[in-house]
C-alpha cells in the first residue's frame, strides 16, 4: 500500500514538474513527459486548457491530442469556440488525432458556419477573420477525413461538389479525405478514386502536393489499367515538372507489368 502511494505520489510530482516546464519554456521535454504519463495528465492538461494565456491553452490542447485519450475529447469540442484562432485550430487537430465519433458534428458544425459566412462576405474584402476561418474550415475537414464513417463520408461527398472560386480550398480537401475514407472502408487503394484525384484539374493547381502524392501511389499499383488516363493526361499536360511525374509514373507500371510477365 505505501509503495503504490509513493508511486501515486511520484506520478503527481512528475506531472506539476511538467507543467510547471510546459508554461515556461517551449522545451519539448514537458510534452513528452505528460505523453508519456498519459492519461493521468489529462484532468491537469483540461485545467490548463482554461488558462488566460491562448499560447499555454495551446500546449495543452496539442498534448490531449497526442496522449489521445477520449475522456479529453467534451473539453476539446468546446475549445473548438475559443476566441484565439490558434487554440481552435489546435482542438481541430487534436479531435482528428483521436478520431471520436462524437467530434463530427460539431465539426460538421463548424464546417456548415463557414460556408454560412462564405455565402454573405464580400469576395474582394475578405477580411483577415474570414482568411482564419478558411484555413480552420480545411482543417475540420481534414479532421473529419481522420475519424471517417459514412457519416463524415456523406458530407464531405456533398461538400466536394460545391461550386464557386470561393470555396476551391474547402472543395480540395474535401475531394481528397473522401477518397482516403472511401480507401480506408474499402480497406484497399481504389484505383478509380486515384484518377479521379490526378484527372481533377482543381486540386492539380491548388493542391500540387495531394496531386503529386496521388501519382506516385498509381505508380505503386502497377495496374495497367491506369495506364490510358495516364497516357491522356500527359498529352494534355504543358507543365515540365508534371509532365516527368506522369513519364516516371507511366514508367513504372511498365516496369510492374514486365516484371509480372517473367
Amino acid at each position: 500500500m505505501s509503495s503504490e502511494n509513493n508511486s501515486g505520489k511520484n506520478i503527481i510530482a512528475r506531472i506539476n514538474q511538467a507543467i510547471l516546464l510546459l508554461r515556461n519554456s517551449e522545451d519539448t521535454t514537458a510534452e513528452k513527459t505528460l505523453i508519456e504519463i498519459g492519461p493521468s495528465a489529462i484532468e491537469h492538461l483540461i485545467n490548463l486548457t482554461k488558462d488566460s494565456d491562448p499560447k499555454i491553452r495551446v500546449k495543452a490542447v496539442k498534448v490531449l491530442g497526442k496522449i489521445q485519450d477520449k475522456n479529453s475529447v467534451n473539453e476539446l469540442i468546446q475549445l473548438l469556440n475559443d476566441v484565439n484562432f490558434e487554440v481552435r485550430e489546435a482542438a481541430v487537430f487534436s479531435l482528428g488525432a483521436l478520431k471520436s465519433e462524437e467530434a463530427v458534428s460539431p465539426l460538421i458544425n463548424l464546417i456548415n458556419n463557414w460556408k454560412v459566412k462564405a455565402t454573405t462576405i464580400d469576395f474582394i474584402n475578405k477580411d483577415e477573420d474570414f482568411y482564419h476561418f478558411t484555413f480552420l474550415a480545411s482543417y475540420a475537414v481534414h479532421a473529419l477525413g481522420e475519424i471517417g464513417g459514412n457519416i463524415a463520408l456523406i458530407y464531405l461527398e456533398a461538400t466536394s461538389q460545391m461550386r464557386g472560386l470561393i470555396y476551391d480550398v474547402i472543395v480540395a480537401a474535401a475531394k481528397e479525405e473522401v477518397v482516403a475514407i472511401r480507401r480506408r472502408l474499402a480497406g484497399k487503394q481504389d484505383l478509380r478514386d486515384l484518377l479521379y484525384i490526378v484527372k481533377d484539374s482543381g486540386i492539380q493547381e491548388k493542391s500540387p502536393n495531394i496531386w503529386k502524392k496521388v501519382i506516385n501511389e498509381l505508380a505503386e499499383t502497377g495496374d495497367e489499367t491506369a495506364l490510358p488516363d495516364l497516357v491522356k493526361l500527359l498529352e494534355k499536360t504543358q507543365d515540365k515538372e508534371k509532365t516527368l511525374l506522369i513519364e516516371d509514373s507511366i514508367d513504372k507500371i511498365r516496369e510492374r507489368m514486365r516484371i509480372r510477365k517473367e
